[in-house]
């Protein structure tokens, strides 16, 4: 070990400095790594081969050792022989003494011996033979040399129990027993071996049944044990490839379960089957042979049972000894045959063959295919279901069922056409019919697969408001969160503060510089988005009012919706280059004659894989799980929406309870405006070439116009639900605003002066002349100056005065109706729907007018003749104040127009209240007086409508009146800001008669 050692350093010193000019620090560490990996590796294996054969070591060690001794020994006597005897003188008294007596004697001594060192010889090769005949897995010629060395080792241990016996071989030769424990671990080896090679399925047939006669000869066992055994293996071996593995690939695992099914069946079949009526089976006739010549049949196969005997015997009676082939290494080996035993050259084996332990017949065979067939598919059904279970996207499952099915085209094709295929053949011969692995055993558990992804990718999807809102709406009773107040997050505060400087130092901007304004400008764009998001987008969100709790879910759901759409898209589409494949590249669907229109016809009406079958089933389970997830979706939404309106009881429809609530309802709105992203995760996959009907392109277009008319109805039920969630999330919002609006108008109506009306803000109609306004009994509103209870002062018929109507609403009036469109706009209510607007509207409308008519039957009082003061806790309504509340009602009429024309209820109810306010004002008034009131509100309604505008943006844009009525009133509204609006938007401003 010193030298080798030394021979081997060396030239590793002049290659170490090869290296480290060649290579780098880096590439030196990892060669140094493999180098000592190669070194552990070699003693490993060096271990191993000195642990198994230590026992000939062992042997040979002693035996050389005894022999050292004997031959000195031997050496020793001769010279002392040669010192005390004349060996001439004894050659010739011996010669002449024994000539005749030893002559016979030594003949058969010598015979003797020659037969021993001839079976001590074939001993001692045997442990090499069967070493180097298990590493080329050839199993039955290990076994044969096994039992040919049991059987010289039991005949030189009865000749040395023989009492005639010249030589005493065991004790003669220690050496023999010791070889004998060398050989006899050889049994258990090469029956786990053997045992374990039936595994492989890439054996041939002949390998197979070597394999099981090299067991049936060395352990008691019968044909119908070893096919058991085979099948079990084979069931071992599937359940070992199908186990879970991380990091394998599945579809080679799935791959090569299927080939060791296919092989199974097929060595049955050419293993155990007789191939016709009245012989026997190929492995029937391997142990006949080895059980009468201790070799294997000839190459020219004698099927017939009748025949089989005969030729079996005359094989044994023709053939030489077996046993130079067994030792085709062992230097002379034919010389040694000479002075084998005869029982030796003539070895034959004891078989289970007859008897009725042995039976088996045909019927056995394909009753325990069929019971391991079923076995089998139970096995394979689980292991399948826990091995795809790791796979995460049907993308994924559509490229492991691809190689499945390339795996089995072939089979499958011949199982449709129902060709004479030799897969065909077997599974008529063992099973009794045409088998289908794809049908049988394999498609339920990828269906099952399919159907387990979609739901739990729907599932994921569906706990999206559970993941992303409902810790996020707790966040809402910041008052800094944008989802708190939509119009600031439209109109920050860094805009409205820049737009109020700028209107407020009017001739400072004048006189600012070109610069000066771009860094305006640019001051108020700091609040759109930075330059590192898309700006487009950006806008659009703003525009739309999505804040970025919106946006996130909403584009979450998208996201998430299409990704899982793009994930199904492979597995919902019917692929016939997939479907078959090779199957398509055959040449005579390549060429353009009948045969190959036929063929193309044949593909095109064959059901492959029921794949056209499975991807109908899938679509339709594929769309009825995506609906019930989006209902599921609205439903959760619902739920977060109670949950916030009314738990807990102390925060029940408070300020951050309803914005939670109006917050969900926007996703909601916001998911409903993406029927499109639904309509095209539900819609089938366009067809096309790829047709899953083999029917003519005619029912084709019918089908897929029945299947898109399924999916409009479905996504309008969808979007129909999600937008009912949207109405329901501003429900608590909506009493809300209207028991607001109800306390601002009760102040209004309660506290507003009826009976002492100042008429400095009306209007007077020059058009009507005195005489008109003198004519009017004791009308209230022909004089500017008005006396207590509402009677005109003396000189009112000389003074050539106008009369005065109200042009102007109520301040309470419109102060409330200002309060109610803040809060709208705090709600963003101009990014609502309009039947959430019209619901609001409407509410609003309703409770108005039940308001004054409540004030009008509950609260008044007329003033009688002579009566100067109102009845207890009643309010006195004169004339005056009958035609400013009259002038009210016709403006209010005018902000609630849409729902005049569109609510028959509401126009009644309106109506019965104006009538109300008529029966105070005198009758003569009113008709001359109730059409300029008309004009008047109308004006009104002009002046405020922008100030209203959310209020009455469902209301028709032209007004009643002339475009060309030049207004003179100023403003009513001091609050108002004259401040330039939408000073962020890309609209130009015209200054100078050119647009900047």
């Amino acid at each position: 070990m010193t030298l080798l050692a030394a021979d081997a350093k060396a030239p590793a010193v002049a290659d170490a400095d090869d290296l480290f000019m060649r290579l780098s620090v880096p590439e030196l560490n990892a060669y140094e790594r493999r180098t000592r990996t190669d070194i552990e590796n070699k003693k490993q294996e060096l271990r191993i081969m000195v642990g198994e054969r230590y026992r000939d070591l062992i042997g040979a060690a002693d035996c050389i050792v005894r022999m050292k001794e004997t031959a000195f020994a031997v050496q020793d006597n001769i010279s002392k022989m040669r010192n005390s005897c004349d060996i001439h003188a004894l050659k010739r008294n011996v010669a002449a003494k024994t000539k005749k007596a030893q002559s016979g004697s030594m003949d058969e001594m010598k015979k003797s011996l020659y037969t021993s060192a001839a079976q001590i010889k074939l001993l001692a090769d045997v442990p090499e033979q069967i070493w180097r005949n298990m590493e080329s897995s050839s199993y039955l010629t290990a076994s044969r040399l096994y039992l040919i060395s049991k059987a010289i080792y039991k005949k030189l241990n009865a000749g040395t129990e023989s009492d005639n016996s010249s030589v005493k071989v065991m004790e003669t030769f220690p050496v023999v027993g010791r070889q004998w424990d060398a050989v006899s671990h050889f049994k258990a080896q090469i029956l786990q071996k053997s045992t374990t090679h039936l595994k492989s399925a890439k054996e041939t047939d002949l390998d197979v049944i070597e394999t099981i006669c090299a067991i049936m000869l060395l352990d008691d066992v019968t044909m119908k044990d070893m096919f058991r055994l085979l099948l079990a293996q084979r069931q071992a071996a599937i359940r070992d490839i199908l186990e879970v593995k991380g990091g394998d690939d599945i579809g080679q695992q799935i791959v090569q379960a299927i080939q060791i099914f296919r092989a199974t069946l097929l060595h049955v079949g050419k293993v155990f089957i007789e191939p016709e009526a009245g012989a026997v089976s190929p492995l029937e006739r391997h142990l006949r042979s080895l059980q009468q010549t201790f070799a294997p049949p000839s190459s020219i196969p004698s099927t017939k049972r009748d025949e089989l005997a005969s030729t079996v015997l005359q094989s044994s009676a023709l053939a030489v000894s077996v046993v130079p082939k067994l030792y085709p290494t062992t230097p002379n080996i034919h010389l040694l045959v000479r002075y084998l035993p005869e029982s030796i050259q003539n070895f034959t084996p004891f078989i289970h063959l007859d008897g009725n332990r042995a039976t088996f017949s045909q019927q056995d065979v394909c009753q325990g295919i069929q019971n391991w067939k079923t076995d089998l598919v139970t096995m394979i059904s689980a292991a399948q279901e826990k091995l795809l279970q790791q796979v995460q996207t049907n993308t994924a499952l559509v490229a492991i069922r691809a190689k499945v099915w390339q795996e089995l085209q072939t089979d499958e094709y011949a199982v449709e056409s129902k060709s004479n295929s030799p897969w065909n053949q077997i599974c008529k011969q063992l099973l009794g019919d045409h088998l289908s692995v794809w049908n049988t055993i394999l498609r339920a558990g990828f269906a099952r697969t399919f159907q387990d992804i979609i739901d739990f990718s729907l599932g994921e999807l569906s706990m999206q408001p559970q993941k992303l809102l409902r810790a996020r709406l707790g966040e809402l009773d910041q008052d800094n969160d944008p989802n708190r107040d939509i119009g600031k997050y439209i109109w920050n505060e860094s805009t409205t503060t820049t737009t109020s400087n700028n209107s407020n130092n009017k001739g400072t901007m004048a006189a600012t510089t070109a610069a000066g304004s771009v860094n305006a400008t640019s001051t108020a764009l700091l609040s759109l988005p930075s330059a590192t998001e898309p700006l487009i987008q950006k806008i659009r969100e703003y525009v739309a009012g999505r804040t970025d709790l919106v946006a996130m879910a909403v584009d979450s759901f998208e996201g998430t919706l299409s990704a899982i759409r793009l994930d199904q898209e492979p597995a919902l589409e019917y692929q016939k280059d997939v479907v078959f494949g090779q199957l398509l590249d055959t040449p005579v669907t390549r060429e353009h004659d009948d045969a190959g229109e036929a063929k193309e016809k044949q593909l095109d009406t064959m059901d492959l894989f029921s794949a056209r079958a499975e991807a109908s089933q899938l679509i339709e389970y594929y769309q009825k799980q995506c609906v019930s997830c989006i209902k599921a979706y609205t439903q959760e939404l619902e739920n977060l929406i109670q949950e916030a309106v009314h738990k807990p009881e102390k925060a029940r429809n408070t300020l951050p309870a309803m914005d939670r609530s109006m917050t969900v309802g926007r996703v909601a709105s916001g998911i409903g405006s993406l029927g499109w992203v639904i309509h095209k995760a539900l819609l089938p996959p366009i067809r096309g070439k790829r047709s899953l009907s083999s029917s003519g392109s005619v029912s084709n277009f019918a089908q897929e116009r029945a299947a898109k008319a399924q999916v409009d109805t479905q996504v309008q039920e969808l979007v129909k639900g999600l937008f009912g969630v949207y109405l329901t999330s501003h429900a608590a919002w909506i009493d809300s605003v209207e028991h607001s609006l109800k306390r601002s108008l009760k102040v209004y109506l309660e506290q507003s002066s009826w009976a002492d009306l100042a008429v400095l803000a009306w209007e007077p109609i020059p058009s009507l002349s005195a005489s008109v306004s003198s004519s009017i009994r004791g009308s209230p509103v022909s004089s500017p100056v008005v006396s207590g209870g509402g009677s005109p002062k003396p000189n009112l018929a000389q003074e050539d005065t106008k009369t005065l109507l109200p042009f102007h609403g109520s301040t309470r009036l419109l102060t409330a109706l200002h309060q109610v469109v803040q809060e709208m706009h705090r709600a963003g209510t101009g990014f609502m729907r309009p039947e959430l607007v019209q619901q609001l509207t409407k509410k609003l409308a309703v409770a108005t007018f039940k308001a004054v008519e409540w004030f009008l039957k509950e609260m008044i009082v007329d003033v009688e003749d002579g009566q100067d003061e109102a009845k207890e806790n009643k309010i006195v309504l004169t004339e005056k104040g009958a035609m400013q509340l009259l002038f009210d009602l016709k403006f209010l009429s005018l902000v609630f127009q849409t729902h005049l024309s569109e609510d028959s209820d509401f126009a009644r109810l309106s109506k019965s209240v104006m009538d109300q306010a008529r029966t105070h004002i005198d009758p003569i008034n009113l008709a001359v007086f109730e059409k300029p009131l008309e004009a008047n509100a109308d004006r009104q309604y002009g002046r405020v409508s922008a100030l209203l505008g959310l209020l009455v943006q469902l209301n028709p844009v032209e007004s009643k009146r002339k475009t060309n009525v030049v207004e003179k009133s100023p403003h009513i509204f001091a609050m108002a800001p004259l401040t330039a609006r939408f000073t962020l938007l890309p609209i130009g401003q015209k200054i100078s008669g050119r647009v900047v």
